[in-house]
């Protein structure tokens, strides 16, 4: 799985950008360099590619210039920023039901996410693993871990430090706040990262359980990651579309005839998945742009041509009423 297939739910960006204003910063920065909008993170289906996260979270720990923003984040963590999966570990009977159901439905936090649950002697193993770890920054790895920790803590209400944890990043200069959270048995450089907690407080039964409730939520995820995975239909017109967008924006037609099917069908299963054949040009055009000019990948004038638009100031026109802003000042911006 290639980086530009990972999305994750849009509960994450918006605590990231909540912090990032707790913090001092301006919400509205971040988003425009990670390019998306207040409209799109409304949106409750809306899915967040991981390349474009990982750009926030990065731009948000160097402006702040605090190492320890992924940390932050996970920390601040509430049961909502997990969706429905958050109000499932809650109401389950103990905490080891709440980390199973947490690896079982782990792909609808994250595209390509898994967790692994093992009980090794006295204690239990969150080992975190899937296609996703191959592009985690240290600030996700730090997120990831601190928001386990939390949903934990959460779940039998209390806080609670991991008996060690090993993380699949460097060792900050100053850790205090890394051993403040996690506790002083840490191992940096890991090959995975893995959270070993106390087996008999995960198998305490809580008296505010509500297993009902818990089944009810493991539902609609379900029905939730099987959308996701139908969604694979449009990661193929995507394709499809990106190959031709060069000679000029192609059409239905054509596209349809390199999918094998007719016109008319692919508009069909478009429109059952609630989308229109323009609106994945203009989307994939709007993403393929801010991505290429946050990386520098391509000069203005050549992403333009690649994207399919016939003059500079086409694509400058199209861009401003994606963004908001000119390509010009959205390079500055990511720049800053």
């Amino acid at each position: 799985m290639e980086e530009h297939d990972i999305t994750l739910i849009r509960q994450l960006p918006i605590q990231v950008l909540e912090v990032f204003e707790q913090e001092g910063g301006t919400a509205t920065e971040a988003m425009a360099l990670a390019g998306v909008t207040a409209d799109e993170l409304r949106q409750i289906h809306f899915r967040m590619p991981h390349d474009r996260f990982r750009a926030m979270l990065t731009f948000c720990a160097e402006q702040l210039k605090k190492p320890q923003f992924g940390l932050l984040v996970g920390r601040a963590l509430r049961p909502l920023s997990f969706s429905s999966l958050g109000i499932s570990c809650l109401a389950s009977d103990t905490a080891v039901l709440a980390l199973q159901r947490l690896s079982r439905f782990a792909s609808l936090l994250a595209t390509g996410a898994k967790g692994v649950l093992d009980l090794e002697a006295d204690c239990y193993v969150i080992r975190i693993r899937g296609a996703r770890t191959r592009y985690t920054s240290e600030e996700e790895v730090d997120l990831v871990a601190a928001a386990l920790v939390r949903l934990v803590g959460l779940t039998i209400n209390q806080d609670i430090k991991p008996i060690k944890v090993a993380l699949k990043r460097s060792k900050p200069q100053d850790p205090a706040l890394w051993y403040d959270f996690f506790g002083n048995r840490i191992l940096w450089d890991a090959a995975e990262t893995s959270i070993y907690l106390q087996k008999e407080s995960l198998q305490a039964v809580r008296l505010s359980a509500n297993e009902e409730l818990a089944r009810a939520n493991d539902e609609y995820t379900e029905r939730v990651i099987e959308a996701l995975h139908q969604s694979d239909f449009i990661r193929r017109v995507n394709e499809q579309i990106a190959l031709r967008l060069p000679d000029g924006p192609p059409n239905q037609a054509q596209i349809a005839s390199d999918l094998a099917m007719s016109s008319r069908t692919l508009q069909r299963r478009l429109k059952d998945e609630a989308t229109s054949f323009s609106q994945l040009v203009v989307e994939l055009r709007k993403n393929l742009a801010t991505s290429a000019l946050r990386n520098g990948s391509r000069s203005i004038a050549e992403l333009a041509f690649q994207l399919g638009f016939a003059e500079h100031s086409t694509f400058s026109r199209a861009f401003k009423g994606w963004m908001g802003i000119s390509p010009q000042e959205f390079v500055e911006r990511c720049g800053s």
